[in-house]
């Protein structure tokens, strides 16, 4: 009897998490006259109350992210901040293997801005080292390359002519699906990085301010690129002031 009652063991499964990082830009406006800090030492003060928000609020799984509750955390760290106008750009960390010709899926599990075919790129990559295939000599010059997409579901691959000018590679390295955030690079072959990481960073916009998660997803602050801007604005508009100084 008791042997049919006993308990099924549980086999404990071990996730490594999905890193998905936030980076906030952050325009603050503030009234000069309710502070007797300056904006350097009023941007500083925020800059750890953001660090302390993603490490009390996300970093953890099933933790979303919520615009709203940023954006009104943001206004209660001091009383001269009025309002602030925020912003968000997503990246993920894509761990590669040089010399190797592999197939890299990133999901973002977040959609797009992408409100037409067409549209400005919206994904952005750190630099790689890649064989230039827009070369004519027999042996391919090695080059520091980047990916951005078309605008119309295609992963682009380009190099930098005169530091400005796009001269593209490959028109089509892989796909994007901006409804689901899924990126797909197809026989990606780099030789290295000209940093030594062993990571590739993708960036890109989402659709909405909110961050959602699944699974095994967490959601981090990248905390060496969180972006404030202080603008100063008056609460009060002085009657005898121009237009134009309102505000400032």
């Amino acid at each position: 009897i008791l042997r049919e009652k006993n308990v099924l063991t549980v086999t404990p499964e071990v996730v490594d998490p999905d890193l998905t990082y936030i980076i906030p830009i952050v325009n603050v406006y503030y009234d000069p006259d309710k502070t007797t800090a300056t904006a350097s030492e009023l941007s500083t003060a925020l800059f750890g109350k953001i660090v302390s928000y993603s490490d009390n609020f996300l970093n953890k799984f099933g933790s979303s992210f919520r615009a709203s509750k940023f954006s009104a955390f943001i206004d209660r760290q001091d009383p001269a901040i009025n309002s602030n106008d925020t912003s968000l750009v997503l990246e993920k960390r894509v761990e590669m293997q040089f010399n190797k010709i592999l197939p890299y899926t990133i999901k973002f599990d977040n959609a797009l801005n992408h409100p037409n075919d067409g549209y400005p790129p919206i994904v952005e990559s750190s630099g790689f080292y890649y064989a230039d295939l827009s070369s004519t000599a027999s042996v391919k010059p090695t080059v520091v390359a980047y990916l951005d997409d078309d605008g119309y579901g295609n992963i682009r691959m380009y190099k930098f002519v005169n530091s400005t000018t796009k001269v593209y590679i490959l028109n089509q390295l892989g796909t994007i699906d901006y409804a689901t955030g899924k990126i797909v690079l197809k026989n990606f072959n780099p030789v290295g990085t000209p940093t030594g990481d062993l990571e590739l960073k993708i960036r890109t916009i989402p659709a909405r301010d909110d961050v959602f998660v699944r699974r095994n997803q967490v959601l981090e602050i990248s905390k060496n690129d969180i972006e404030i801007n202080m603008i100063q604005e008056k609460s009060v508009i002085d009657n005898n002031a121009s237009d134009s100084a309102f505000p400032f």
